[in-house]
C-alpha cells in the first residue's frame, strides 16, 4: 500500500467525529491528544510502525481523541474492509493488534491504581514511571518521557506546583528530571524502588513533604 504524506500541524482526526479509516505510520510522528475543560491532554506519542484510529474501526464509536502530526509524515490510511482483510490475512499485524490492546488495558488498569491514591506526590511519581513504561525511549542520559511537567501533572490530576515540587526531590535524588518538553529518568531502577515502595503502601497513605 502506497503511503500519503502528511505535514506538521495537520489533523488526521478530531475527537467525537466518525472514524471509517485508521493510520499505519510508516515514518514521523502524531501526537494523540484529548480536551479536558479547555486545556489538551497529550496521551501518547507515536511514530514508525504504530497505528493510530483502530477504535473507531473496531466498535464503530466515535473517535475518542484527537490524532494531529507532530513531526512530518508518512502513513497508510486503512479502511475498515481493508482492515478486515489485514487481520485475516495478516498474522503479525493481527498480532501486533492484540499487543497493543493489552498495553492499551494494562495502561488504563496502571491509570486506575494510580488515581487511587489521594497523595498527589505519590499519583505524579507513579504517573513518571508509568509513562517512562508506556512511551519512554532509550536515550543517552537515560530514558527520555516525551511529555512535559505541567502535561503529566494533568494526565495524573495534580497541580502544576505540586509536580514541580516532586520533579525538584526526584532531580536532587539524581532518578528524574525535567528537560525542555520531557522528562529524562536517569536511573531507573531507583525509580522502580520508589514505586513499589509506593504500591505496596496503603491508597490513602501521605507521603512525607
Amino acid at each position: 500500500m502506497s503511503g500519503m504524506k502528511a505535514e506538521k500541524g495537520e489533523v488526521l482526526f478530531t475527537e467525537g467525529e466518525s472514524g471509517e479509516v485508521m493510520y499505519v505510520i510508516r515514518s514521523g510522528t502524531v501526537k494523540v491528544s484529548i480536551t479536558s475543560h479547555g486545556t489538551e491532554r497529550v496521551l501518547a506519542r507515536l511514530g514508525a510502525g504504530e497505528i493510530v484510529g483502530e477504535m473507531a474501526l473496531l466498535n464503530s464509536s466515535p473517535r475518542t481523541a484527537t490524532a494531529t502530526v507532530e513531526e512530518d509524515a508518512v502513513l497508510v490510511a486503512v479502511d475498515a474492509y481493508t482492515f478486515e482483510d489485514m487481520i485475516i490475512g495478516n498474522t503479525e499485524i493481527a498480532l501486533r493488534l492484540i499487543r497493543k490492546l493489552a498495553r492499551r488495558l494494562d495502561a488504563a488498569d496502571s491509570m486506575i491504581s494510580l488515581l487511587m491514591h489521594r497523595d498527589p506526590s505519590a499519583r505524579f511519581s507513579l504517573g513518571v514511571n508509568r509513562a517512562a513504561r508506556l512511551y519512554g525511549v532509550e536515550h543517552e542520559q537515560g530514558v527520555l518521557v516525551p511529555l512535559s511537567v505541567p502535561e503529566l501533572a494533568d494526565q495524573v490530576g495534580v497541580t502544576e506546583a505540586e509536580a514541580d515540587k516532586v520533579m525538584h526531590k526526584l532531580s536532587s535524588g539524581g532518578i528524574a528530571e525535567p528537560v525542555g518538553n520531557d522528562i529524562i529518568l536517569r536511573d531507573p531502577d531507583k525509580m522502580s524502588k520508589f514505586v513499589e515502595f509506593l504500591r505496596n503502601r496503603p491508597v490513602d497513605a501521605k507521603s512525607d513533604g
